[in-house]
């Protein structure tokens, strides 16, 4: 508002309160897009179930030589209703959704690398291996939302 006091009289307070409208001028489109993005995490852990690692052959060391297959590490997960099986290779991560069923699978990486695949009736996808470092799995499907916490690959 311009002026410093104000003296009960309701048309001068809308005046002021419409100068100062449009001084404000227009939000930004990234404060928008900010706005929205934390908006839309408002509610996170409500809408995820966490999948659990139940089993990583990186862990494995009852091999007597070399390490596990040929450099692809196996990876279990669970979760009310859901298990995922997933392999990484040098290019792929080949993964099935169990019980078998249409689903989404996304892999995010923190520099904000997402590559994501549809899983079929099978519950089978492929993905391109993200570049080594952490990364989370997510999954979607009719029943839920799932994700993984970060692990490095």
């Amino acid at each position: 508002m311009t002026s410093p006091t104000w003296d009960a009289n309701d048309d001068r307070l809308m005046d002021e309160l419409k100068a100062a409208v449009t001084e404000a001028g227009q939000v930004p489109a990234d404060v928008v897009a900010a706005a929205r993005a934390a908006f839309i995490w408002r509610t996170v852990d409500e809408e995820l179930e966490f999948l659990t690692l139940t089993f990583d052959s990186a862990e494995e060391t009852a091999l007597v030589r070399g390490a596990f297959g040929s450099g692809s590490r196996m990876l279990a997960f669970e979760a009310q209703g859901l298990n995922i099986e997933v392999e990484i290779t040098g290019e792929h991560l080949v993964g099935q959704l169990l019980p078998p069923q249409l689903g989404h699978v996304r892999v995010s990486t923190p520099d904000g690398n997402v590559v994501d695949a549809a899983a079929d009736e099978a519950g089978c996808f492929l993905l391109a291996r993200p570049p080594a470092g952490p990364l989370r799995l997510g999954c979607e499907t009719a029943q839920a939302r799932f994700v993984t916490e970060w692990m490095p690959i």
